[in-house]
């Protein structure tokens, strides 16, 4: 469901970028050259080259998808492989908790499970595109905010780990 709200969120944003192509060719072209601009070549070759874009729609819509809005228009996401990935990245992720329990018992082994949870957590984070550190930090909250919601709803129903 959310990659088929994802891709469609795509496809909303192609088709508005799509038709301001064709009603606004002009700012278009404007905005282009200022990206363009912006990674590097002089004003006049920035324009040449986003006129030249600009001259064959397919390829304005292609440029200005990945340049203005960040996405892929030929690459949507495929629901199986995220579904398959994200299956086995909570797989691995559960169990990487319970490696101490293997070996330890106790204060010693809920130690170490808890310290491995959040490692892997912040290893998480750090796969980030952006701020990696910022992203790790609230890797960690989130699995610490899980962990101790668990712990209680375990203690008001009378579980406990031994």
């Amino acid at each position: 469901m959310s990659v088929r709200a994802q891709n469609e969120l795509i496809e909303r944003k192609l088709e508005i970028e799509r038709r301001s192509l064709a009603e606004n060719p002009k700012a278009e072209t404007r905005e282009l050259a200022a990206i363009f601009r912006d990674r590097g070549p002089d004003p006049d070759q920035a324009a040449q080259v986003a006129e030249g874009v600009m001259s064959d729609p397919d390829v304005a819509l292609y440029v200005h998808a990945r340049e203005e809005l960040g996405v892929d228009p030929d690459r949507g996401a495929n629901p199986f492989q995220v579904a398959l990935a994200s299956f086995v990245a909570f797989a691995v992720g559960a169990f990487v908790p319970l490696l101490p329990w293997f070996v330890a018992e106790g204060t010693t082994a809920t130690s170490w499970s808890v310290a491995l949870g959040a490692a892997a957590a912040a290893l998480v984070g750090t796969l980030a595109e952006r701020s990696r550190v910022r992203t790790a930090i609230r890797q960690v909250l989130v699995a610490v905010l899980a962990g101790g919601a668990t712990y209680t709803i375990g203690s008001v129903l009378g579980v406990s780990v031994s």
